[in-house]
This record gives structure tokens, C-alpha cells and sequence, in this order.
């Protein structure tokens, strides 16, 4: 069984009073036996250097990639012989042979509660339903990260609802943000949440690569694109192909 969908949701709000600051959802399809997923994610809310609503899509079919929504619509390039012309949508970018399925966050539905128990610091809570699937809830602690990550992130904890068949259907990763004063403007201390659903195990995945007359490919267009960059909860929803930063 190696595919699956899955439904997310990031809520970061201020820890004091709870008021949400930003929000983030995506949605898509996995098959991890093709190596083929397909992502769109929506983002809203006050992050530093967020100019509005964020929208990005982002395919994968073996070792090639393909996103869009990276530049603002109507953005520009310069072409044959240094004349401004409009920006295609979608960039094309090759990713390194051999590189693993991508999963949403590395999180792979299928192992994850092996891989938890493995490290013997995960507990069972109880019973509880994920969209009327009967699962049992199971809890990790993990402390605050040591090193550069330590000025920014603070301890968390991760929650995972597993069916009788061993699959995780539902992940909750909730992390303390410390505050940024020194931040123009200053970033109050926050929590962040964030939780993806899985749901339809084993249906077909179809995924189809954009049409090559709209695609750009890596390097004529953004000078450079760095890997999904974020805390251990926002990783489940960071844009994929983008550098986001919850600071």
C-alpha cells in the first residue's frame, strides 16, 4: 500500500492570548512506490515579509519537479538579447537520482508509528475517532533543539492517531516559538500547531507534469531555490521548493 491523500492545516498564534497570526493549508496526493506526489498549498496571515495570501503547487514525478507560484504573477525575465519578457508559470527543476519519495513533512503514514516506538519515548493516550475511523491516540515529548535552531524553537510535542490496521491517520505537531524583539517588528512568543489528516489508502494517484510551453526550467528565471526550511511542525505544510522561515 503506497498511496495515500492528505489534508493539512498550520495555525501559529500568539501564546499569550491565543490569537491566530498566520494560517496555512494544504492538500494533495501521494504514491510512494512511483515516486510521485502532487501539493497545492494556501497560506494567509502576518509572517514577517508576507506581502498577502500565498498560494503555490508543486508536482513530482521521479526525479523531476515542477512548482509554480514561487513570483508574483506578471513578474519578468530578460530574454533573447536582454528583452523583458513575461515570467511562465511553472519552473521545472531535476531533482538528484536516487533522492526519496517525498512524503508531506517526512512523514510517511505507513511507518511512522514503527519508527516512533523504535525510539521508546512514545506513550499511548487513548482511543478517539479521525473522520469516523476508529484509531488509538499515541504522544512523543521532544525538548527544546539544541545549537542555532535553540535561539529560535523551544519544546513540542507530537501526537499520532493510528487505525487498526496500523495506519497513521491524523499527526499533530505543536512547538513553542520563543519570542524575536530584535524582529522588525518584534515576534511575540508563539505556539505553533499543525496537523495533517491521511486518508484513501491505496486509491490510484494520477499526477501529469504542466504543459512544457508554460514551464520554465531552473536557472533562466529565480536565481536561486533553496530546500523547505522550517520548525518541525511547520514542516508538515512548509510550500514545497520554497524557503519558508516562521521568523
Amino acid at each position: 500500500m503506497g498511496t495515500f491523500k492528505f489534508l493539512g492545516q498550520d495555525l501559529q498564534y500568539v501564546t499569550d492570548h491565543a490569537s491566530v497570526r498566520a494560517t496555512g493549508t494544504s492538500e494533495g496526493s501521494v504514491d510512494l512506490v512511483q515516486h510521485l506526489l502532487q501539493v497545492s498549498y494556501n497560506g494567509s496571515g502576518g509572517l514577517p515579509g508576507d506581502s498577502g495570501p500565498q498560494q503555490t503547487q508543486t508536482i513530482i514525478i521521479g526525479v523531476d519537479m515542477w512548482t509554480t507560484g514561487l513570483t508574483p504573477p506578471g513578474s519578468v525575465v530578460l530574454g533573447p538579447g536582454g528583452t523583458p519578457v513575461p515570467e511562465k508559470p511553472w519552473m521545472h527543476i531535476r531533482r538528484p537520482t536516487g533522492e526519496p519519495a517525498v512524503v508531506p513533512g517526512g512523514l510517511d503514514p505507513t511507518t511512522l508509528l514503527d519508527k516512533l516506538k523504535a525510539r521508546g519515548n512514545v506513550h499511548r493516550v487513548g482511543q478517539g475517532t479521525v473522520e469516523g475511523v476508529a484509531t488509538t491516540e499515541y504522544a512523543e515529548a521532544f525538548p527544546a533543539p539544541t545549537g542555532q535552531a535553540a535561539q529560535d524553537y523551544g519544546a513540542g510535542s507530537l501526537d499520532v492517531w493510528v487505525d487498526h490496521d496500523g495506519l497513521v491517520r491524523q499527526v499533530r505537531v505543536t512547538q513553542a516559538l520563543k519570542a524575536a524583539p530584535d524582529n522588525d517588528p518584534p515576534t511575540p512568543a508563539e505556539t505553533d500547531v499543525a496537523t495533517i489528516q491521511y486518508y484513501d489508502f491505496g486509491a490510484a494517484v494520477t499526477v501529469a507534469p504542466p504543459p512544457a510551453s508554460q514551464t520554465e526550467e531552473f536557472g533562466q528565471g529565480l536565481n536561486t531555490l533553496q530546500p523547505c526550511v522550517s520548525s518541525a511542525s511547520t514542516a508538515l505544510l512548509c510550500k514545497p521548493g520554497t524557503t519558508t522561515s516562521t521568523r
